[in-house]
């Protein structure tokens, strides 16, 4: 019976919010009276207000039934409450107000989490007040940060321009804690995680979303790796969701000649209600070039992988893109929460619906009637499509050794032991490589006895390590898991594991100094899919040449 009670109050619920939804519809498209049937709900939800057996808040009740709507339409039309709104807002922005750093948090088994900080950003308040990588975030004016959630720490350390903040830290090697007054400030939000010379003609750009400043940031990186010598792209766009759709077209539009179909969006009836073409020169129309994608890049990502492919102006490289190719809009309501809803769907300029099909949840990675096409026409994947998703010209295969030292390096114990073994070494790693990140990336080498302590050494991987140790004395009772300490063993027993190994552990000394793109530059030196493209040239080169023939 309770359960009868509980559907019934869920669905009488869902049924006001048709009442609101519809209301905002009719704002949005000019409708006259709701349609007659909505008469009924609001019938319904003033049942619910007056005879329900408790109390309930009607926000609360809104929230949920504004998400159980949308969530039975498609996978991405959904409610966003007015708080998450605002994060959303930032992201696209690609700015917010705070004090510029970005944190991590310690966790541990018998002690509240701890907020540590990763990386100050260069020139901003919090350089500028004194804070460093490694600093443990304690206290906020009167107000601890241990234990407390992302969300409320986040809310303490943002705040207006102009506002200042006291900040109470404990570092590495000092005794006491140590108080730093912080003016907050604007904090960009960089899109180009990277943008750097792999070799001597090569250029590599690490694209993480669509956000307001794409476009300038990628065009900046394009420059600039051009007066540094750039004849060929490796653009890398895995793990990027997306993000504006008006910023992926013209980042397309500076690798496509004037007047290409980017990208189409059709609605119910399959008719097209935009398409973006382009219209103006781009800074890198000729040359070889290479899209980097993989099960992440959605949506804004797979438009422009989608369009250099189906012009064949790029060869993608990598797997299978996620499949997100829903238009949607966002409508704001009334308490600044919102409605994100799909209105279309897109379709590279060949035909191919992006979007993956989610009446049945399939998640396909690789269809049957694929094709490697660096050799061939790559028409032959636009045809042998047909599950959503981007399927790359070339296809590299998930590498187990190289996840495994990426997995293990995530592991608690394990980044606890390095964060500590940083943490020690900090001031020593400053003095010898502070303001001097290339050359730290051509000659720093991980001390030989920093992966003994983590783990033990390859002639006594049958023993019990001090890896295993760690791993049991810093998990709690009951939750340690072999695993891991299998996979040190399987990586430390081949000299390409250990290798592997070595880079990951560098790559958080790299971005304890220097930040994000330094430490991005260190894991690409093993990284399989960008070293792939190194054999992949000629196949690009020719790609490059065909479209530059149809001019």
């Amino acid at each position: 019976m309770l359960r009868v009670v509980r559907t019934l109050l869920i669905a009488l619920v869902l049924v006001g919010i048709g009442v609101v939804a519809g209301q905002a519809l009719e704002r949005v498209y000019g409708w006259g009276e709701p349609p007659a049937a909505y008469a009924m709900l609001a019938e319904a939800v003033r049942t619910v207000e007056a005879e329900y057996v408790d109390e309930v808040p009607s926000q609360m009740l809104s929230e949920s039934a504004l998400r159980s709507l949308l969530s039975g339409l498609d996978p991405h039309s959904t409610y966003i409450s007015a708080d998450r709104m605002k994060r959303v807002q930032e992201s696209f922005e690609a700015e917010f107000e705070g004090i510029g750093v970005t944190y991590e948090r310690i966790r541990a088994a018998s002690a509240p989490d701890t907020a540590v900080v990763v990386f100050v950003i260069p020139g901003g308040p919090s350089d500028e007040a004194g804070l460093r990588s490694g600093d443990r975030l304690v206290r906020t004016d009167s107000t601890s940060l241990v234990g407390l959630p992302d969300r409320r720490i986040q809310s303490l350390l943002k705040g207006p321009r102009g506002t200042t903040v006291n900040i109470t830290v404990r570092r590495p090697g000092t005794a006491s804690p140590i108080t730093h007054e912080v003016s907050r400030d604007r904090i960009p939000l960089n899109t180009v995680d990277a943008a750097y010379m792999l070799d001597a003609t090569t250029g590599y750009i690490k694209l993480n979303r669509f956000a307001r400043t794409t476009h300038r940031e990628v065009r900046d990186a394009l420059m600039q790796l051009k007066d540094d010598g750039m004849r060929r792209l490796v653009f890398d766009m895995r793990n990027n969701a997306g993000g504006l759709m008006r910023m992926a077209e013209r980042v397309a539009d500076e690798f496509l000649h004037d007047d290409q179909l980017v990208v189409a969006a059709r609605g119910r009836d399959g008719a097209v209600l935009d398409e973006y073409r382009t219209e103006r020169a781009g800074l890198f129309e000729e040359g070889p070039m290479m899209v980097l994608v993989n099960g992440r890049s959605a949506s804004a990502s797979e438009i422009v992988a989608g369009a250099l492919h189906d012009h064949s102006r790029a060869l993608v490289v990598g797997q299978r893109t996620y499949g997100k190719g829903l238009v949607q809009r966002q409508y704001e309501l009334q308490d600044g929460s919102g409605l994100r809803l799909t209105i279309a769907r897109f379709y590279t300029p060949s035909g191919r619906a992006i979007q993956r099909p989610y009446e049945t949840g399939a998640a396909v990675t690789r269809p049957a009637a694929y094709t490697d096409s660096t050799d061939a026409d790559p028409s032959a994947n636009r045809r042998g499509g047909g599950s959503g998703g981007i399927m790359p010209d070339r296809v590299i295969e998930r590498d187990s050794l190289y996840q495994a030292a990426q997995r293990l390096i995530q592991h608690p114990p394990m980044r606890t032991a390095m964060r500590d073994w940083i943490d020690r070494n900090i001031r020593s790693l400053h003095d010898a490589w502070a303001g001097r990140p290339e050359a730290f990336l051509e000659t720093y080498e991980l001390p030989a006895d920093v992966i003994d302590r983590l783990g033990g050494t390859r002639a006594g991987a049958a023993e019990r390590s001090s890896a295993e140790l760690a791993l049991r004395e810093t998990e709690p009772p009951g939750t340690y898991d072999r695993s891991s300490q299998d996979k040190y063993i399987q990586l430390t027993n081949t000299d390409r594991g250990t290798i592997l190994l070595q880079n990951a552990l560098t790559s958080m000394v790299a971005r304890r100094l220097f930040g994000m793109a330094e430490w991005i530059r260190v894991q690409n030196k093993v990284d399989p899919t960008v070293q792939a493209t190194n054999h992949l040239w000629p196949h690009a080169t020719t790609r490059a040449q065909t479209y530059a023939n149809r001019r």
